[in-house]
């Protein structure tokens, strides 16, 4: 179960066809930012079952 959501930032939403495919690679300096302490979280919501791989590359 996810946790209360109180505030949120959408970074690139996009609706995506099942069939489909969708990669998004940000412009060097606007890539978005979250702060220390914050949480970052991706989404998915899909009316049947699919198979989807997610990965966020985090710069320390």
């Amino acid at each position: 179960a996810e946790g209360t959501v109180t505030a949120t930032r959408l970074f690139d939403p996009q609706l995506v066809a099942p069939t489909g495919q969708y990669v998004k690679q940000w412009p060097l300096g606007r890539e978005p930012v979250v702060n220390v302490g914050a949480a970052l979280r991706i989404r998915v919501l899909a009316p049947v079952d699919v198979n989807c791989e997610c990965y966020v590359e985090v710069e320390i």
